[in-house]
């Protein structure tokens, strides 16, 4: 079976962090079904980058220029020229028996309005494109008209699959979770991880790994930590991401100059997708506090590096994390997220880093949702 895949997330040269989850998937795919990769670059990463090239797991990847339209400037705009970009290389798509779209907009809009006449289309949502892009008026009824001229849609959680039958989407919809190299995260001993940092192994560390934007409800985070100190001082709380995304982490700096946390909080600049897990290992417990998550791939790399996770119900956590593997909490409440934090280090109802680990390889390693993708592709 030949797959085209379509879809903006995927790193490069200029940001190798950007859509890792997509190419972990398609990697994985690979070993199934023979991939197809278009990949088309908004306008910041046209210059110096490689725009055609053999993935390290043999499929071909094809990456043409295509204008990007940011949120508050013409965004409706952005299917138009990913359509535009599309047709002029559909060639590369020759002999395929389906096309898979990542993101509903602009990919799966764009991939219904060019391809859908020649390929059955099949759509993954992954959050924002649900949550932000299909509650703007002025894109949902593209959003949802294309998704209901799709052949199937991939939710990777339960919450987005009711959102998009909540807006009128009446396509056979499939929840199918990103999956995690659990060959890469897997469990290992705090102190040999932190000897390889440099920290402190028998400090109690937490750790939020994510881009720095307001739907990660960092400063919430933040504004739980001095309950934390009062209860274990000698905590370090850790910062991962600091700069992707165009944001920087000024505010947060402000906001923990005015806590006087500074001396136990660490920003650091986005680590290295094979370095993570030791920065997991490292740590005590990650905490994701977000306001909106279409899933919280992190969480589940957490969970298989052994570690609990400490999240906010806000879409697709609260699907991963289940009992005896952390705690849930509402969003924007500091102070039930400090507490729920002090119960995770002190390791109250949490499982072993092995049954942490087994919860986490039995419902997302690669391998399998794979196999359930392949599934999809051999029903459409």
């Amino acid at each position: 079976m030949k797959v085209g895949v379509l879809s903006m997330y995927y790193p490069s040269s200029h940001d190798p962090f950007f859509g890792t989850f997509v190419k972990d998937e398609l990697d994985s795919l690979a070993d199934f079904v023979d991939i197809r990769l278009l990949s088309p670059f908004y306008n910041q990463y046209f210059l110096g980058e490689d725009h055609s090239f053999t993935a390290s797991h043999g499929y071909p990847v094809l990456r043409p220029f295509s204008p990007g339209f940011p949120q508050w400037f013409f965004q409706s705009l952005s299917t138009k020229s990913l359509s535009i970009s599309i047709s002029l290389v559909r060639e590369f798509f020759s002999g395929c028996d389906l096309i898979h779209a990542h993101n509903a907009f602009p990919d799966g809009v764009a991939a219904v309005t060019v391809l859908s006449r020649q390929y059955p289309i099949v759509v993954t949502v992954h959050g924002s494109d649900v949550n932000v892009n299909a509650m703007n008026p002025s894109l949902r009824p593209e959003i949802v008209r294309s998704l209901n001229s799709s052949s199937r849609i991939l939710a990777v959680s339960g919450s987005l699959k009711n959102t998009l039958e909540e807006i009128g989407v009446t396509a056979k919809i499939e929840i199918i979770p990103n999956g995690v190299n659990t060959s890469l995260f897997t469990p290992g001993e705090k102190k040999e991880a932190c000897r390889k940092l440099g920290f402190d192994p028998d400090c109690p560390r937490i750790i939020f790994i994510g881009n720095f934007l307001p739907v990660k409800g960092i400063e919430y985070l933040i504004g739980s930590f001095p309950a934390v100190l009062r209860s274990r001082p000698e905590c370090e709380l850790v910062l991962v991401g600091a700069k992707p995304g165009g944001k920087d982490s000024r505010a947060y700096q402000n906001q923990i100059r005015e806590l006087g946390i500074g001396q136990q909080v660490r920003i650091c600049e986005k680590v290295t997708n094979c370095n993570l897990p030791d920065w997991i290992r490292a740590s005590d417990v990650l905490v994701l506090p977000s306001i909106s998550e279409g899933f919280g791939i992190v969480a589940v790399e957490a969970l298989a590096c052994g570690r609990p996770v400490v999240a906010t119900r806000c879409g697709g956590p609260e699907e991963i994390v289940k009992e005896g593997l952390g705690f849930i909490v509402p969003p924007r409440d500091p102070e039930s997220l400090g507490d729920a934090i002090i119960k995770a280090l002190d390791r109250r109802g949490i499982l072993g880093p092995e049954q942490l680990a087994e919860s986490a390889r039995e419902r997302f390693s690669l391998s399998e949702i794979s196999k359930r993708i392949v599934a999809v592709y051999e029903d459409v």
